[in-house]
Formats: structure tokens, C-alpha cells, sequence
């Protein structure tokens, strides 16, 4: 995943969960306290906007509504400092994206 809002996330969608880690440029975890973040999740012509809240001490995660298979995820963050970014573009299973 590239860049988003000056970090460095790593997105993971499994089943209907969809976990982002943070880190930062040395791959630190950087923790997500305050931090805030959204998922549109693409199937065809159907959308899901998913919110990414804090769970863990550097991870953002949200629920779909159904599984992750055969979708394009679109991700846009805000950190506590309020930097914000999105990233979007090809997915595939080689980067844990479905």
C-alpha cells in the first residue's frame, strides 16, 4: 500500500474485516489513539463505505457488511494531528488485499 497521510499502512482484508497497521518510515508501530479512518469497498456497481476505528495499539479495523472477495478498497485516514490521505489503486492478493 502506498503512502497515506505520511504513514506507512499495511491493509489486510480477511473474511469482512478489513485491518489496517500503522507504521511509520523505519516500521515502527506508530499508535492510532485519535486517529480515524474510512474503507470504501468497490464489488461491480455496488459501494460500502466502512469506518476504521482504533483497536489495537497500532491498528485501525472495521467490519463489511460481506466478505472481502473480489473487491477494490479505497482507504482515506486522519491522524490524531488531523494530517489526512487517501490511497487507492489495483489490488491483489500478493499485497493482502482482495
Amino acid at each position: 500500500m502506498e503512502d497515506v497521510a505520511g504513514l506507512h499502512p499495511e491493509l489486510i482484508a480477511s473474511g469482512n474485516t478489513i485491518t489496517i497497521n500503522i507504521y511509520d518510515e523505519a516500521v515502527k508501530p506508530i499508535p492510532t489513539k485519535g486517529f480515524s479512518g474510512s474503507a470504501l469497498v468497490t464489488r461491480g456497481k455496488d459501494r460500502e463505505t466502512v469506518k476504521l476505528e482504533p483497536a489495537d495499539t497500532n491498528v485501525l479495523r472495521g467490519e463489511a457488511k460481506s466478505a472481502l472477495k473480489g473487491v477494490t478498497i479505497a482507504v482515506a485516514l486522519r491522524t490524531a494531528a488531523g494530517k489526512s490521505g487517501p490511497d487507492s489503486g489495483p489490488r491483489s492478493e500478493a499485497h493482502g488485499l482482495m
